[in-house]
């Protein structure tokens, strides 16, 4: 009995990692593709101003404040669950592991700092989930994920940053008919750019990493300059009728094509995009006050 249930053993976790590496391959690589390389797709602009973000009929189910940093290193088999994993390869920055002597992930003052910078002529910066690939965390399907966020000041960049939050799709093991997904509540590229943007991308599950054959793929473009030095409060609200983005509580646009059917789980991360970037340029700072999720607990939910 002893040896049976040792080789049962042994293989469920093997099955667990080649679905943590398939995920990696499949989600957290090949995925985040910079939104401005995709075509506009079926947004409808919202109006602003009349169209707050509604969160009657939601209950809190997931929520960090940042008084501390409860986070592990993603795609291991962690010592006991955690709040946050970290994980990604995308951008030309490296992504540092949470904990031990890496200055990249920091809480002050009440808030979580990630910091952008370039160490010794190598580009370093971070990468947080809440799910821990193959292995499990915190997915929701449907309802309103948020975050509030502060950028530096445009006049203190001399670096291309890439900021976002956004939600990735819980990995399904194949043969399954569930595509992946990802759903970007706002992404920012470059030091010049004076917009956001934000997109839904849903592929098939058997496409290669870096295959770029979506099934939908679609890109809002906002008018917003948030390198101000200001706090944001960025949400997305995904229903099974569509997908729609937030900026400050105010309708930025919505979504009605095709959409994910599997949980999804948030990701905060600081990346660094193509050039131009000064190699003496100042660290960059991501600063996240708190990210919430919300579930519909009503039939009447917005």
């Amino acid at each position: 009995m002893q040896g049976a249930w040792s080789e049962t053993w042994a293989r469920a976790w093997f099955g667990r990692l080649k679905v943590a590496v398939a995920c990696l391959a499949a989600g957290a690589a090949a995925s985040h593709a910079p939104a401005d390389q995709l075509p506009p797709g079926s947004w409808a602009v919202g109006q602003s101003a009349s169209q707050p973000l509604d969160l009657s009929g939601y209950v809190l189910s997931f929520s960090d404040d940042f008084y501390d940093l409860d986070c592990a290193v993603g795609f291991k088999r962690p010592d006991r669950p955690h709040r946050w994993y970290s994980y990604g390869k995308f951008g030309s920055a490296a992504f540092m592991p949470c904990g031990g002597a890496s200055s990249t992930y920091q809480v002050r003052d009440g808030a979580l700092v990630i910091t952008l910078q370039n160490v010794g002529g190598q580009w370093r910066s971070g990468a947080l989930s809440t799910y821990n690939p193959g292995f499990g965390g915190f997915a929701q399907r449907y309802g309103v994920f948020a975050a509030r966020i502060r950028l530096p000041q445009r006049g203190r960049v001399g670096a291309a940053g890439w900021p976002s939050f956004w939600l990735l799709s819980r990995y399904v093991p194949t043969p399954s008919p569930q595509p992946y997904a990802e759903i970007d509540a706002f992404e920012q590229f470059g030091q010049g750019r004076r917009s956001i943007s934000s997109t839904v991308l849903v592929w098939p599950q058997h496409n290669k990493a870096g295959d770029r054959g979506y099934l939908a793929k679609s890109v809002l473009t906002s008018q917003r300059d948030i390198l101000d030095g200001q706090w944001h409060e960025y949400a997305v609200r995904w229903t099974p009728n569509g997908v729609d983005v937030f900026l400050d509580k105010k309708l930025l646009g919505s979504y009605g094509g095709p959409l994910p059917l599997t949980p999804m789980y948030p990701m905060l991360s600081l990346a660094l995009h193509n050039g131009p970037n000064a190699p003496d340029a100042e660290p960059y700072t991501m600063e996240v006050d708190w990210v919430r999720a919300y579930r519909c607990s009503t039939s009447g939910c917005p």
